[in-house]
C-alpha cells in the first residue's frame, strides 16, 4: 500500500507542480530577438521587486495567483526593453530586445527667459519628431537612442528663431525669438510619419509569436483578404494554438486531490473502488503526458530539418550527446515503471490470494461483470464527451470569428470617435488659453486703473488740504471752521485712495528685507498719537527680543497699521467705565512669526462676522472708516502666505491673530 502511495506522489510529481495555498512557482525564462537565452537580467513582474537571472537566462519564483497571468513586465537595464511574453504552463517566456529611443524633455522660453505654451517644436532625425509644449513651456519627446539633442541642426521652432539650447542627462531648455512674419511664412513644417515596427512582418517566423498580444499587435497591420490560402491557414492555426495556450496558463493548477484516507475504520469495497479510480485517473495523464512528449519531439525534429545545417560541429555533438543522455533517462524512466507495476501487481495478487474462497469467486466473476459494464459506459461517455468537446470548439471558433469583426468594426469606431475627441480638446485647450490670456490683461489693467485713478484724485485733495492748513493760519476762528470741516473731509478721501493704492500695492511688493518689528510697531504707534491721547487709550507693546525675519516692509507695515486703526476706533467706542487699552504682541517660534493685536471695544457682532473682511463694509454705526482696513490686512496676510483669524465677544476682548510663514515670500 504505501509503495502504491509513492506510486501515486511521483505520478503527481511529473503532471504537475505542487501548489500552496496563496502562491504558485513559475519559471522566468529571458529570451533575445533570435530566441536565445539572456542571460542575468533583473526582471520585475507588475511593478514588483526585481527577480535577478542565472547566466542561461532562467529564475524560478514564487508569484501570488492573483498575480498571474502578468499584466506588466519591465526590465531594470535601461538599455533594454521588453517586446513581449507568454505564459503557459508554468512558464513565462519573455522576449527582451534593445531600446531605440530615450525620452527628453525641455523647457520652451522666450528671449525673457518666460515660457511659451502651445509652440509646435519639431525635432529633426532620420523621422521628424513633433511635440506641442503645455502651459509651463514643457516638451516631451521619444528620440532615437542614438541622436544628440544638443546638435544645433537637431530642432525647429514652429514661428521662432533658436537662439540658444542646452542638454544634460536628457533634460534642458531651448531659448527662441520670433521670426519676422515673411520668414515666417516661408518656413516648412516637415510632416511626422507614423512607424509601425510591425508593418513589414515576414510570415516565415510566424512561429516565433507567443502570446496573443504580439499577434494581434502583427495582423492588425494586414487585410485578411490579401492573404493566400496557405498562409490563411497557419495564421489560423497559430491563433487556436495560441488560445489553447492561455487556457492551460488559467487551468493548470493541480485539481484538488478528493481520494478519501484508507482506514480500519473505511469500507474495503469502497477501498478498492477509490485506488481503482485514481488508477483510471493516472491512467489518463500518463497518456496525455505521453501525448505532449511526442508532439515536442515532433517539433524538435521539424526544427533539425529545416535549421539542423546551421548547427557547428560542436553543437551538433552537444545535441547528440544530449539526446543519448535523454535516451538513457527514459530507459531509467521504463524500468522503473515496469518494476513499480510488477510489485504493484505483486502486492495486488497477495491481496487476492488472502481473499480468495469460493463464495469470493463469484463475487469476484461478479465483480468482473459490473467493470465490464462499467468501461463500457465510461467508453461510451468518453465517445460522448469527445463529441461535445468537438461541438464546443466548432461553436468556439465561429463565435471567435464573430468577435473578431465585432471588434473589428468596434476598433473603426474607437478611432473615430477618440479623433473627434482629440480635435474637440485641440480647440477647448486653444480656448482656455485664450481666455485666461485675456483675464490676465484684464486683471493688469484694472490694477493699473485703479493705481493711476488713486495717484490722480490725490492731487486736488492734497492741494484742498493745503489750502485749509494756509486759511487756519490767514483767517478768522468764525471762518475757520468751515474749512476744517472741508479738511477732514478731505483727510477721508485721501485715507481712503492712499488705502486704495495700497491694494494695488499688495500685488507688486518690493524691497525684500530684514522686519525690525519695534521700530514698525511703534512708528505705526507714533502716527496714531493724537487719537490715543484725546480718547486716553492705554497701549502696551511687546516685542520679543532678537526676532530674525525678512519679508515686505510695506506688506507688514500695512498689517500692523490696519489692525492697530481698527483696534483703536473701537477701543475708543467702549459703553462701560473701563479705561480703553490695545495690546499688541509679536512672537517668534520655529521661523513663524504671529502678530497679536486686542481691544476691549463693543466687540463684533455675531450676525457680521462673516461680512468684515469684505470690501468697504463698515461693521458699527459710529464707526469713521471706509471699510477697507480689514479687507486690505487679510489680503496682505494671503499674499504673504499666511493665516488671519479673529476671536471676539460682544461688550467684551477683541482679539485678532495673524500666522506669517518662516519664509516671508510672496507666490
Amino acid at each position: 500500500m504505501r509503495m502504491y502511495l509513492l506510486y501515486i506522489l511521483l505520478v503527481m510529481c511529473i503532471v504537475g507542480q505542487t501548489w500552496a495555498q496563496d502562491q504558485t512557482m513559475i519559471q522566468l525564462k529571458a529570451l533575445d530577438q533570435q530566441l536565445q537565452p539572456y542571460p542575468r537580467l533583473k526582471i520585475s513582474i507588475n511593478h514588483g521587486a526585481p527577480n535577478k537571472l542565472d547566466a542561461q537566462g532562467l529564475a524560478f519564483i514564487d508569484i501570488d495567483d492573483k498575480e498571474l497571468p502578468p499584466m506588466s513586465i519591465t526590465v531594470t537595464d535601461e538599455l533594454l526593453e521588453v517586446e513581449s511574453w507568454n505564459f503557459s504552463k508554468g512558464i513565462l517566456e519573455i522576449v527582451i530586445r534593445p531600446k531605440t529611443y530615450k525620452n527628453i524633455t525641455a523647457v520652451l522660453r522666450d528671449e525673457k527667459n518666460q515660457p511659451l505654451n502651445g509652440i509646435k517644436v519639431i525635432f529633426q532625425a532620420k523621422e521628424p519628431i513633433i511635440s506641442i509644449s503645455n502651459v509651463h513651456g514643457v516638451i516631451s519627446m521619444s528620440i532615437p537612442i542614438y541622436e544628440d539633442p544638443n546638435k544645433t541642426t537637431h530642432f525647429v521652432v514652429e514661428g521662432y528663431q533658436l537662439i540658444e539650447k542646452k542638454f544634460k542627462d536628457n533634460h534642458g531648455y531651448l531659448k527662441v525669438i520670433p521670426i519676422p512674419e515673411l520668414a515666417q511664412s516661408r518656413s516648412l513644417v516637415p510632416k511626422v510619419k507614423v512607424i509601425d515596427s510591425f508593418q513589414e512582418f515576414n510570415f516565415e517566423f510566424l512561429d516565433s509569436i507567443k502570446s496573443l498580444t504580439v499577434f494581434y499587435a502583427v495582423i492588425k497591420n494586414f487585410k485578411v483578404g490579401n492573404f493566400n490560402e496557405e498562409t490563411t491557414r497557419r495564421i489560423d492555426a497559430k491563433f487556436y494554438e495560441l488560445i489553447r495556450n492561455w487556457a492551460d496558463s488559467l487551468n493548470s493548477r493541480k485539481s484538488e486531490n478528493f481520494l478519501g484516507k484508507i482506514s480500519d475504520s473505511s469500507l474495503v469495497q469502497s477501498d478498492v473502488s477509490m485506488l481503482i479510480e485514481q488508477a483510471l485517473r493516472e491512467g489518463k495523464a500518463l497518456t496525455r503526458i505521453r501525448e505532449e512528449f511526442d508532439a515536442n519531439v515532433d517539433a524538435l525534429n521539424e526544427k533539425l530539418k529545416g535549421g539542423g545545417t546551421n548547427l557547428s560541429d560542436s553543437e551538433t555533438q552537444q545535441i547528440l550527446d544530449d539526446i543519448a543522455k535523454l535516451n538513457e533517462i527514459l530507459k531509467e524512466n521504463e524500468e522503473q515503471f515496469y518494476q513499480n507495476q510488477a510489485q504493484f501487481r505483486n502486492i495486488l495478487s497477495s491481496v487476492t490470494v488472502h481473499l480468495s474462497s469460493i463464495n469470493d469467486l463469484e463475487e469476484k466473476l461478479n465483480l468482473s461483470e459490473n467493470q465490464r459494464v462499467k468501461q463500457t459506459k465510461d467508453f461510451n461517455k468518453k465517445l460522448m464527451t469527445a463529441v461535445a468537446v468537438s461541438l464546443a470548439l466548432a461553436l468556439f471558433g465561429m463565435i471567435s470569428f464573430m468577435l473578431k469583426t465585432k471588434f473589428k468594426k468596434q476598433k473603426n469606431q474607437l478611432v473615430r470617435a477618440n479623433s473627434e475627441v482629440k480635435k474637440v480638446n485641440e480647440h477647448l485647450e486653444e480656448l482656455v488659453t485664450k481666455r485666461t490670456s485675456q483675464l490676465q490683461e484684464s486683471n493688469e489693467e484694472l490694477d493699473t486703473f485703479l493705481y493711476k485713478s488713486s495717484h490722480n484724485l490725490r492731487r486736488p485733495l492734497t492741494t484742498i488740504i493745503g489750502l485749509t492748513n494756509i486759511a487756519r493760519l490767514t483767517l478768522k476762528a468764525e471762518a475757520t471752521d468751515l474749512f476744517d470741516k472741508a479738511a477732514k473731509t478731505a483727510n477721508q478721501m485721501d485715507k481712503m485712495l492712499k488705502k486704495l493704492i495700497d491694494v494695488n500695492e499688495i500685488h507688486h511688493p518690493s524691497h525684500y528685507s530684514p522686519i525690525d518689528f519695534s521700530t514698525q510697531v511703534q512708528n505705526t504707534v507714533d502716527e496714531f498719537q493724537e487719537l490715543i491721547v484725546n480718547n486716553n487709550i492705554d497701549i502696551k507693546s511687546t516685542i520679543q527680543p532678537g526676532i530674525i525675519y525678512n519679508s515686505y516692509p510695506e506688506l507688514i507695515e500695512m498689517i500692523i497699521k490696519n489692525l492697530l486703526e481698527n483696534a483703536l476706533w473701537f477701543s475708543s467706542m467702549h459703553e462701560n467705565n473701563q479705561l480703553p487699552n490695545v495690546g499688541i504682541n509679536v512672537t517668534q517660534e520655529n521661523g513663524q512669526v504671529s502678530i497679536n493685536l486686542q481691544d476691549n471695544g463693543p466687540g463684533i457682532e455675531q450676525n457680521i462676522r462673516d461680512k468684515i473682511w469684505d470690501m468697504f463694509f463698515v461693521g458699527h454705526e459710529q464707526s469713521k472708516g471706509n471699510g477697507l482696513g480689514l479687507y486690505i490686512t487679510r489680503k496682505a496676510v494671503k499674499a504673504l502666505n499666511g493665516d488671519i483669524q479673529f476671536r471676539s465677544q460682544e461688550n467684551g476682548m477683541t482679539i485678532f491673530e495673524v500666522q506669517l510663514p518662516a519664509n516671508g515670500k510672496t507666490n
